[in-house]
């Protein structure tokens, strides 16, 4: 039964994220978690020398070559071409239109690793990106290019035929996923880095593929470290010692706790605050003995406090989730639609879990929007919504981030 509701969900997160407008798995946790004594970042990046795999006989991807990239600057007829532009619904029930090109200039990059949405039949997806990879890059990394310029590699991700098979913990699979991200990071740094910021973005697999690579290649090494602008990772554990902000996984990259605050981290794992996580819940629970999973709630950063979610989705994927009220009547004429200060967020406690707790407010009520109850398993709980629920706060953050 556990693995019907598992396929049916991950076949749900396909449809929502990527066919519609991605799912993932903690399970992956384990395969991604890095050994402690490993720093390979003590090592300078080398410009010209290819970086191996942790898998014998699997090729080194070459991303020298443009083909190589989803999205990266001078690509032409990427996912993350603007404009973004956006249909607002507001709190009454009034709409505008916000026309967002892409910036021109922007002072900052940003690093995208998408989450788990390949529909290959392997363990490991190939490396010809399909439209689940494509769409799921413009649902959650094209907003973003209002504010950096964007990277997304074409990765050999672990695939959602792996995680409704059994397979997704497959070591040598993660090892794969992990070799190419890292292979991707090291070219970015050496060849189209030139010392700007760079803000980290992913959710669920993409997210834990980057929570290593920061405690690996980022957060050891003060000069990279210096580089780092911020890094979004939805869906995913960051552990720290209890009622901490830095000091688990991260020994020098503390949670943003401030609009502007550079070189810090933005995570959580997001549930209705009606169905908090349960015992067997994958997300928002700590992986290392004696740690605690931090929450940054993008809406309000201070440890405590509730903000108002920008709810960001594909036109299409609005209409899919807006139910039968008035927020069903939206019919966007723009690439995205977003539903503005209707959903409440805050960061909660309950039990071994901390999370990011979403609800309805009064107005969204009104307005007929709903957390539909498909998306509140108990393994799941709203993560498949990680980065759209709040896509416009971390936008703006990052944003204030590049103005400094």
């Amino acid at each position: 039964m556990r693995g019907m509701r598992t396929a049916a969900l991950a076949a749900v997160a396909a449809f929502f994220l990527a066919g519609c407008s991605g799912g993932g798995d903690s399970s992956l946790e384990g395969a991604l978690s890095p050994e402690p004594t490993a720093h390979p970042s003590s090592e300078a990046p080398k410009a010209a020398t290819p970086v191996p795999t942790a898998v014998p006989g699997v090729a080194v991807v070459d991303y020298s070559d443009p083909s190589g990239w989803l999205c990266r600057p001078g690509k032409m007829g990427t996912p993350c071409d603007g404009p973004y532009d956006t249909t607002v619904l507001l709190p009454g029930g009034a709409t505008r239109v916000d026309q967002l090109p892409a910036a021109s200039s922007p002072p900052i990059d940003c690093f995208y690793v998408y989450p788990t949405v390949s529909t290959d039949s392997g363990v490991n997806s190939d490396l010809t990106p399909d439209a689940a990879e494509r769409n799921t890059t413009i649902a959650q990394a094209a907003p973003f290019g209002q504010a950096c310029r964007l990277f997304v590699p074409v990765y050999r991700q672990v695939t959602v035929s792996a995680l409704t098979t059994g397979r997704f913990a497959d070591p040598q699979g993660a090892a794969t996923a992990y070799g190419d991200v890292v292979a991707a990071w090291r070219y970015y740094l050496a060849h189209d880095n030139a010392g700007r910021g760079v803000v980290l973005i992913g959710h669920s697999q993409g997210a834990m593929v980057l929570r290593k690579l920061i405690m690996e290649y980022v957060d050891p090494d003060a000069e990279v470290r210096g580089r780092l602008v911020s890094a979004v990772l939805a869906g995913t554990t960051v552990n720290v010692p209890p009622g901490k902000d830095v000091g688990g996984d991260f020994k020098n990259i503390p949670a943003c706790r401030e609009r502007g605050q550079r070189g810090c981290v933005v995570t959580f794992a997001t549930f209705n605050s009606a169905s908090p996580p349960p015992v067997l819940s994958l997300f928002g629970r700590a992986s290392v003995p004696g740690m605690e999973a931090l929450c940054v709630n993008p809406a309000a950063l201070g440890r405590d406090g509730t903000g108002k979610l920008s709810f960001w989705l594909s036109a299409a994927s609005f209409r899919f989730f807006a139910g039968s009220g008035a927020a069903s009547q939206l019919d966007p004429k723009t690439p995205y639609a977003v539903a503005e200060g209707l959903i409440d967020a805050t960061c909660a406690s309950s039990g071994q879990f901390s999370y990011l707790s979403v609800s309805v407010n009064a107005d969204g009520a009104a307005l007929g929007l709903p957390l539909p109850a498909f998306l509140t398993g108990e393994v799941w709980g709203l993560h498949i919504l990680d980065l759209s629920l709040p896509m416009g706060n971390p936008v703006e953050l990052v944003r204030a981030q590049a103005e400094r």
